[in-house]
């Protein structure tokens, strides 16, 4: 579940091409839902140019560890 106090930026991902694979659909102005699990929808989010922030169940932001490139050796 994600959730915005700006129900036109949730009502835009829904309407994102791009993010059709996604599943996404509001069943409240504030509220997104996805049929893909929550690892997968942020990655895609984040890919499209969009910033989520991942919290617990509690509410409370929930830190991820960023995504480092592969090391190139020589």
């Amino acid at each position: 579940m994600i959730h915005s106090e700006e129900p036109a930026l949730l009502a835009e991902l829904v309407a994102h091409r791009k993010l059709d694979d996604l599943g996404l659909r509001l069943p409240a102005s504030t509220v997104l839902v996805s049929r893909t699990p929550l690892d997968k929808t942020l990655a895609a989010l984040r890919a499209a140019g969009y910033a989520p922030i991942a919290e617990s169940a509690d509410g409370t932001v929930r830190l991820e560890k960023a995504q480092r490139p592969p090391h190139l050796y020589a």
